[in-house]
């Protein structure tokens, strides 16, 4: 890099939001791709993962025994959704008898800088 050239930081921040099924592992096979699929389908089913999802501030990902959603956009977005999920779970009788889920949401700030490191914050919501 030339020595009159600035270096300019250009900060991300996404707000991310684990959920984690309780117990997954003592679950048989088929059981776990069951539990998975209801809760993925309980997380895209919500008004405001739709929304967010629709407008591309959204990104799923799959983590073996739940999900991380990353938000791109307001810091209520995943707060809602959260909200919206929990509602859901709890009025789904077949998974509120048998599992609990557990819901955090950390915000991540990403430098797009080499020199830099990543920040990393975490409050926890705990849901069902």
């Amino acid at each position: 890099m030339e020595e009159g050239q600035k270096t300019k930081l250009r900060l991300e921040i996404a707000h991310v939001l684990f959920m984690d099924i309780v117990g997954y592992s003592k679950l048989l096979i088929d059981e776990q791709s069951e539990v998975l699929q209801e809760l993925n389908q309980i997380v895209r089913k919500t008004e405001a993962a739709r929304a967010v999802e629709t407008a591309g501030l959204l990104v799923l990902l799959p983590t073996g025994d739940g999900m991380a959603l990353v938000f791109t956009g307001s810091v209520e977005d995943p707060v809602e959704c959260a909200l919206q999920i929990s509602q859901a779970l709890r009025a789904c009788d077949r998974l509120r008898d048998r599992r609990r889920f557990q819901v955090a949401l950390a915000q991540l700030v990403h430098c797009s800088s080499s020199a830099a490191q990543n920040c990393y914050s975490r409050s926890s919501l705990q849901a069902l």
